[in-house]
């Protein structure tokens, strides 16, 4: 029996159902479409303030040497350029409670050993370039294992521009959402696989996706209490008899705005010094304004595009008692006018004066204990809190903010195997203890010890449900970390054991994703050998998923093919380690696994056309086609997962 030829065609991420050609006799009914929303990948940084670093030109990068700097500097006044970098990293934070800031970069090699996050050598995030060899960037996510984790690399052989093709902002944009933990998702979204042209920001669909590992962005303690966005509901900062005050806040959006009332205090030698300071805490350009008693200004300072600074005012002549307003905000209208930050506030004293505290009640003080984290109210099975599927995760900033208190997590793992799951505190701040549940909510282990943090390691199996249950026996309030993480590192949060490299995991187990623009560009990519070279006179010519023949015949080829780019690869020079990994996925565990799929497409379709031919009922017939697009779509699985999924 003849087949007709089936032909699946390479449809990216949006993972539209393949229309397969209708045979003789028999109806074709397209089938719906499946989008696929945002992909947490189940990595996350564990301290929502990630340092970010530009590798200096030289530096090792997995082997390479980076040249960042002379790649863009060609592009832009370096100012410029980095403004773009900053601006990608601003976009996330503006709407979660991330926070990024520079630091300086030692020019230690990427990848050395190290703390994974908060190794004063360099910043969680690395920002890199050398030559790649087809995509635009790639980048890690996050990790508890690897300093790698985080970091990104540009390709040295692309040209970049601002504004236009190969938009640094945009490129940029996408690689930091894999950065902080996520993979890809629909097509019109930042994290589509590919970059399809100059982005405005983030969508609706990205915003929910970081959303989902760090929470929508929190208000500071003063508007927890109540908004202080004008004179009117400005919260008061008391000085005390030392005549300062210093306290951490935050702009949550562009248009926040923070109102902050002060009196001056008795025995004051008429000075005050106020401080608005971005400095380690984000990339807001911050702006501070004062106003006296009657809502009239008196004097300001701005940093202006200068992100991630500090500006100061001074004021002398004040007399005591006399009601000042000090104004937190941004100086700019962009993704660098909200933030992180510190005010400090100093009154002069005169020699000798010891001053009463100031009489002014203050409505809105620093709260003495933990506040709400962002995951309440999670105090029941049922309210549980998803952290969804994972090898590794971890969340910071969580608490029993009150005596009744008990949180509630769900979660499941990628694969079976050893977990440590901890719940980080210090017991002077009260005492916490720690449950697993399955997914019956039945008890499975605990830990209740009087020392600092809790631990609990067991096994775990793929694919079920279980609950942590985090709670004080005694009513104490505090602050916790929560960690599960799959006991020797590793591992793949996706739950696909595949992978190598760039395209999926470094040999240390970090996993990463490059970016391209556009599928013919990743197709070429990933055929075998053709990253590194031609094939050389006497060798076997190495057969490609994206151009084989899709018949019995060509499965013979295309195996034999493989096989004989294996053998030829032992002779080969040495790669990279990162690249080398890259290399051995592409050939060998890829096309055994998608020969399997096309040889089980060819069978499925010869059934089909043997029942039309046998007479079968519409609805039989019908039922078999179906099995065709199945199979169809279980061959595109197979290229989302093994291979186009791992940008």
């Amino acid at each position: 029996m003849k087949l007709t030829q089936v032909g699946v065609t390479a449809a990216r991420k949006a993972r539209v159902r393949k229309d397969l050609r209708q045979p003789r006799g028999l109806r074709h009914e397209t089938l719906e479409q499946r989008l696929v929303m945002f992909a947490a990948t189940g990595y996350q940084w564990t301290n929502t303030n990630v340092s970010v670093s530009y590798l200096p030109d030289g530096t090792s990068s997995e082997g390479y040497s980076s040249g960042l700097f002379a790649l863009l500097d060609a592009v832009a006044p370096r100012a410029a350029w980095q403004r773009e970098f900053a601006r990608a990293l601003q976009s996330w934070a503006n709407v979660s409670n991330l926070n990024f800031h520079f630091v300086a970069d030692s020019g230690a090699a990427s990848g050395t050993s190290g703390s994974a996050q908060g190794d004063s050598r360099f910043g969680d995030i690395r920002l890199g370039a050398h030559a790649l060899g087809g995509p635009l960037a790639y980048a890690y996510y996050p990790n508890s294992w690897s300093t790698l984790g985080g970091d990104i690399t540009m390709a040295t052989e692309k040209v970049f521009s601002i504004g236009s093709s190969r938009d640094i902002y945009s490129v940029l944009l996408h690689e930091v959402g894999h950065s902080v933990g996520l993979g890809h998702s629909d097509a019109g979204s930042v994290m589509y696989a590919y970059i399809t042209g100059v982005y405005g920001g983030l969508t609706a669909d990205d915003i929910a996706g970081v959303q989902s590992l760090y929470g929508a962005r929190s208000q500071d303690t003063f508007d927890a209490v109540g908004s202080n966005n004008s004179l009117g509901t400005a919260s008061v900062l008391s000085v005390g008899s030392s005549g300062t005050r210093t306290a951490n806040a935050d702009l949550t959006s562009i248009a926040d705005v923070d109102y902050y009332r002060l009196s001056t205090p008795v025995g004051t030698d008429g000075s005050l010094s106020v401080t608005l300071d971005a400095r380690g805490r984000s990339l807001l350009a911050p702006k501070l304004s004062v106003y006296d008693g009657n809502g009239y200004f008196v004097t300001s300072a701005d940093a202006g595009g200068n992100y991630g600074g500090f500006v100061t005012v001074a004021l002398t002549g004040l007399a005591e008692g006399e009601t000042y307003y000090v104004v937190a905000d941004g100086a700019t209208g962009d993704e660098f006018g909200m933030g992180a930050y510190q005010i400090s506030v100093s009154f002069g004293l005169t020699g000798g004066t010891e001053p009463p505290p100031d009489p002014t009640p203050d409505p809105t003080p620093d709260p003495t204990g933990p506040v709400a984290d962002r995951f309440e109210s999670n105090d029941t099975f049922a309210s549980a809190t998803n952290l969804g599927k994972f090898n590794s995760t971890g969340q910071s900033g969580l608490s029993l903010h009150t005596s009744s208190d008990s949180d509630f997590f769900r979660f499941s793992v990628a694969k079976s195997a050893t977990f440590n799951v901890s719940a980080l505190f210090s017991q002077s701040g009260g005492n916490v203890d720690l449950e697993i549940y399955d997914n019956q909510q039945r008890f499975i282990a605990g830990s209740n010890s009087t020392n600092d943090d809790e631990s609990i390691t067991l096994s775990l199996s793929a694919n079920q449900d279980y609950f942590i249950r985090v709670f004080s026996p005694n009513g104490a309030t505090n602050d916790y970390d929560l960690s599960v993480a799959k006991v020797g590192g590793g591992g793949n949060g996706n739950g696909n054991g595949n992978g190598g490299g760039k395209g999926g995991r470094a040999s240390d187990g970090t996993e990463g994703h490059p970016t391209f623009e556009s599928e013919a560009d990743e197709a070429a990519y990933y055929t075998p050998n053709a990253r590194h070279r031609d094939v050389g006179a006497g060798e076997a010519p190495v057969l490609s998923l994206f151009s084989m023949d899709r018949t019995p015949a060509g499965n013979s080829a295309f195996a034999a093919g493989s096989r004989a780019a294996n053998t030829s690869l032992s002779a080969r020079p040495a790669l990279p380690a990162a690249d080398a990994t890259l290399k051995l996925w592409a050939t060998d565990s890829r096309q055994r696994r998608d020969e399997g799929n096309w040889a089980t497409l060819a069978a499925d379709q010869v059934a089909t056309r043997s029942h039309s031919s046998r007479g079968g009922t519409a609805d039989a017939l019908r039922a078999s086609h179906h099995v065709v697009h199945r199979t169809g779509d279980r061959i595109m699985e197979s290229l989302n997962d093994a291979v186009l999924a791992t940008l």
